[in-house]
Order: C-alpha cells, then sequence, then structure tokens
C-alpha cells in the first residue's frame, strides 16, 4: 500500500517537472530585444522584403491579427516575418504560447528584454511612442513603410 503511495506522488512530481520544463523550453524561442536588436534585424534582412510587427499578448488588436498573419505569411514566404513582443521577458511562456496557438512559432521573434523601455522604442523608431500594434514593411530599394493599428491581412492580397 504504502509503495502505492510514493510511485502515486512520484508520478505527480514527474507530471509537474514536465510541465515547467515545457513552459521553460517555450520561452527559449525569443531571442531577446536589447539595444542594438534593431540593428542587428535590419542587417540580418538587408537586400530582401522583410515586415516587422511589434505586439503585446495585452492588445486585442494584436491578437485578432496574428492568426491571419500567419496565414499570410504561409503564402508568402518570400517575405521575412519579425515579430516584436513589448511584453517583457519575464512574460516570454505566454507569449511564446500565444505564437504557437496562432501558427507563428516557427517566425523569428523578439521579446523586449531592457527595463528601459523608450530605448527600445526610439531605436525601433524615433517617432513611435508604443502605440501598437505596429508594423514596418521593409523592400529592397524603398524606404520603410510603417503601418500603425490592426491590418487586415485577409484583404492584403486583393
Amino acid at each position: 500500500m504504502r509503495h502505492k503511495f510514493y510511485l502515486s506522488v512520484f508520478s505527480i512530481m514527474l507530471l509537474v517537472a514536465s510541465s515547467l520544463l515545457s513552459s521553460n523550453s517555450l520561452a527559449a524561442n525569443s531571442r531577446d530585444f536589447v539595444q542594438g536588436s534593431y540593428a542587428q534585424i535590419t542587417e540580418a534582412h538587408k537586400g530582401h522584403s522583410f515586415f516587422v510587427s511589434l505586439w503585446s499578448i495585452d492588445c486585442p488588436p494584436c491578437r485578432e491579427e496574428l492568426p491571419e498573419m500567419a496565414a499570410y505569411f504561409s503564402r508568402h514566404p518570400e517575405i521575412s516575418l519579425v515579430l516584436i513582443s513589448t511584453d517583457g521577458k519575464g512574460l516570454a511562456p505566454e507569449v511564446e504560447q500565444v505564437l504557437q496557438q496562432n501558427g507563428l512559432a516557427g517566425a523569428e521573434s523578439w521579446i523586449f528584454a531592457e527595463d528601459f523601455v523608450e530605448r527600445l522604442r526610439y531605436e525601433v523608431d524615433s517617432a513611435w511612442h508604443g502605440e501598437l500594434p505596429t508594423s514596418y514593411l521593409y523592400s529592397p530599394g524603398q524606404s520603410r513603410q510603417r503601418i500603425r493599428g490592426r491590418i487586415d491581412f485577409k484583404r492584403a492580397d486583393d
């Protein structure tokens, strides 16, 4: 009888440990967005079309556009997608879960990882004050295009 009790307790401990490990592994997908990261992103995608989306798990319009964004970029692999969460590193497991639920787990993902977020926002765009969602489209040979607010990706192919 005692053996079954210890086996049950051990099984529960394994389940809890497994759950904690899986949530920690989710957080490993997003890179830390720190001072210098935006320059790193633009340099890495230089000469190619790419789309940068700044979003948050607490932003309803951001959350609404994520599944449409996933569908759009799966139809347009020639345009790289870069996601930057403004939520902060402490919310990385939740950010990764939202991305996974919306089919974006494989997208290039970054998360704000400094306390001085104003400096990070300024690095992205000196005229950006944190309104979300905000996106930037980069095309070779053209200046970047800023898009404020929710994008209707269902109509973007029209």
